[in-house]
């Protein structure tokens, strides 16, 4: 069965029913994956992000309190003892400047034992410090210094003797009463620990000016040792930095250890001053972190209207974004697995269900269609068979068997219903078309048949057997119809005992309409018998009778026309052309061919114009010339390559010709235009008319003419 296949139609519209099934099941589990993943992920960054604030907010509340109870039994040692009295009471080794630079410069080299050591480590104040100290391990180091700088207590020797030059020294001695100025966390060269240094004024009972500083170095270490045990998750870890972002120290579960560098400064924008918080950002690199953070406040006193002085910094707990994210990226990818998995289970079914109760129905509804869509295409060019019939009645018994209780349903029965009556109304139709093509085509055959009367059926004898003569004619046609009646037209006319008329004509198209013309040309042609003597008068009268004939009709038709009289006792051969292609002259001893005559101007075709005038060419008739007459079907006729035959192929064709009769000239030229338009059907029709001068002792008389039915080549 021809027409297209139902194949495709399947496909395609099983693709869009199952996109509408993947689309319907997809879009919604997207919908839901994004909000899962934004609430989700809110929740979670949420959740993680207290946890580690928490975290941080409790190891700086440790730290806080830590420093607050240091702050507080300094401030307890400066209220309750007799620290400004013994201080006022030991002289320092050193008292002019000189001698503190001197002594200042030889310290650090002092062994412990000397003199200068032995006096500021074991004078009664520094015993009190030392007592201090051990009823509290946390401070590693306690020294005094007097208003100048000197050292005049210490728990042990210190890494200079002249502390004026020191800024925790500086910032006590500007102190109000009852403020402390903090440093910050920093590692101590004397107690060999990270350190947080505590620097207190110590006024006399009687207040004043400060008779001196002391200075607490407060020892971190035993803070951060619980972080091993703090309740972070795997990989997480903490860091504690100054207000500027400098690192300070890094912890881990293991314990702490020095940290150098610093946070970004999208890092340091996401600290609130003096606020607890959390973000995700990067803190040192691009790897993006899940923070909390937490200040140290340090705001304890040690006098009722005391306070803190010193750097804030920062308590920070962190952990990788993308392993706090885990959990939740886990749950995606199962509620990913199992929805995926879900929607393809509802495709399968769907598709089944679709298959049996969609897609079949309506491939057999499309088979049917395909098969009626090329029974009726065969329809423009021939009758269906009765297996093409047959096949047809066949899927419309197949679309009318569908059941499937809904819309289908109902469109299967109305269209076999249409379908089965458009066969009958083709099956009529074929009916009558047959029988009125079978009426034309007589009417077709009986107009051929009509126009090949009209032909010549015999050759005239010139000159006649009682005339005699030095020259005879012999005559010779091919004619071939692109159609089964043929708008070319010849015909020869004896004229006289020894001259001859041979007109040749060409109607403007072929087919029927032109095939009427030859007919009324022809009737034209007898009633002008008698002034067929002169080629140009006749044409100029068959113009002037064709054009008035056909101006009744209101058409546009026209004929080109040429017509040439030979006489055998003259020998001249004369003619003129009303808009026809010329004659080719051709000689059998001098082998010369040549065109009758060149490019006309002024003469045109018959029925164009009332009195137009016709030039007319004469030319000597020698022994063995052969005149040739053809029509534009000959020369026009096209190859594959869209090539005209043309003028020059004609004349080799008639050159290579010359050594056969007139009858073989004639049929080897129609061979060589067959050639070459590689034997195609003809697109326009073809005459041939050839005559030819010869000795009249030679002449054998023809009595009828050998036209195209005689030949296997002619139609």
């Amino acid at each position: 069965m021809d027409g297209p296949s139902p194949g495709p139609m399947k496909l395609r519209l099983r693709a869009k029913l199952l996109s509408a099934i993947v689309v319907s099941g997809v879009l919604p589990f997207l919908a839901a994956l994004v909000i899962f993943w934004t609430i989700g992920y809110r929740h979670r960054v949420l959740e993680a992000g207290l946890h580690y604030e928490s975290e941080a907010t409790r190891i700086s509340t440790a730290l806080d309190l830590l420093v607050r109870r240091g702050i507080s039994n300094m401030g307890d040692l400066l209220s309750v003892g007799d620290v400004p009295e013994r201080l006022q009471r030991i002289l320092p080794a050193a008292s002019s400047p000189e001698a503190i630079h001197a002594l200042d410069q030889r310290w650090a080299g002092l062994p412990v034992a000397s003199s200068e050591i032995l006096a500021a480590t074991q004078n009664p104040l520094a015993q009190q410090l030392r007592a201090f100290q051990r009823t509290n391990p946390v401070f590693a180091e306690i020294l005094v210094a007097d208003d100048r700088g000197r050292l005049v207590a210490a728990t042990g020797k210190t890494s200079d003797y002249d502390q004026s030059d020191e800024e925790w020294w500086q910032r006590g001695m500007h102190a109000q009463t009852g403020q402390a100025y903090l440093e910050g966390l920093h590692f101590d060269e004397s107690a060999n620990i990270y350190s947080l240094d505590i620097s207190v004024p110590i006024f006399p009972s009687g207040n004043g000016a400060p008779v001196g500083v002391a200075k607490a170095v407060l020892n971190i270490s035993p803070l951060f040792a619980p972080v091993r045990v703090f309740g972070l998750d795997a990989g997480a870890g903490g860091e504690v930095v100054q207000a500027n972002g400098q690192l300070l120290l890094q912890l881990t579960k293991e314990g702490f250890q020095p940290q150098k560098g610093a946070l970004t400064t999208s890092a340091m924008r996401q600290l609130k001053p003096g606020k607890p918080g959390w973000f995700v950002e990067a803190l040192h690199d691009e790897t993006r972190y899940m923070v909390g953070f937490a200040p140290v406040h340090l705001t304890g006193m040690y006098s009722p209207d005391g306070s803190i002085q010193g750097p804030a910094f920062y308590v920070l707990v962190h952990q990788s974004a993308s392993t706090v994210l885990a959990p939740l990226l886990q749950r995606s990818i199962i509620l990913f697995l199992v929805s995926t998995t879900g929607i393809l289970l509802c495709a399968i079914i769907g598709t089944t269900l679709l298959r049996h109760n969609v897609l079949e129905p309506i491939q057999t509804l499309r088979r049917a269609a395909a098969t009626m869509a090329a029974t009726a295409t065969r329809a423009f060019s021939s009758l269906p068979g009765r297996s093409q019939m047959a096949e047809s009645h066949s899927a419309l018994l197949k679309a009318a068997a569908i059941r499937t209780g809904d819309e289908i349903e109902e469109l299967a029965h109305d269209f076999s219903t249409m379908a089965e009556q458009l066969l009958n109304y083709q099956a009529d139709l074929q009916r009558e078309i047959a029988e009125k093509t079978a009426a034309i085509q007589r009417d077709l055959d009986l107009a051929r048949d009509f126009q090949h009367a009209f032909l010549p059926r015999a050759y005239p004898r010139v000159p006649s057997e009682s005339a005699g003569g030095s020259l005879s004619l012999d005559f010779h046609h091919i004619y071939q119809a692109a159609a089964t009646v043929s708008g070319d037209f010849f015909d020869v006319v004896k004229l006289s005992d020894r001259s001859a008329g041979v007109l040749i004509a060409d109607v403007m198209g072929h087919g029927t309409r032109s095939a009427l013309v030859t007919a009324i040309l022809r009737t034209l042609l007898h009633g002008l018998a008698s002034s067929a003597q002169d080629p140009g008068l006749f044409l100029s009268l068959l113009n002037h009778h064709f054009h008035d004939t056909m101006k009744q009709t209101d058409q546009l038709i026209f004929v080109s026309v040429c017509y040439a009289v030979l006489d055998t006792e003259t020998r001249t051969l004369r003619c003129a052309s009303a808009g026809h292609p010329s004659p080719l002259l051709a000689n059998r001893l001098s082998h010369r061919i040549e065109p009758l005559f060149g490019t006309l101007r002024d003469n045109p075709a018959l029925g164009l114009f009332p009195e137009s005038q016709y030039d007319v060419f004469t030319r000597t008739l020698h022994e063995q010339d052969i005149l040739l007459l053809f029509t534009d079907g000959v020369i026009e006729a096209t190859n594959s390559r869209d090539e005209d035959f043309g003028r020059d192929r004609l004349e080799q064709a008639v050159r290579a010709g010359l050594k056969l009769d007139l009858a073989g000239l004639t049929q080897s030229i129609l061979t060589s235009v067959m050639d070459f338009t590689d034997h195609q059907p003809p697109s326009d029709d073809i005459c041939l008319v050839a005559v030819e001068a010869t000795q009249n002792s030679l002449h054998t008389a023809t009595s009828h003419p050998k036209s195209a039915a005689t030949s296997p080549l002619t139609a």
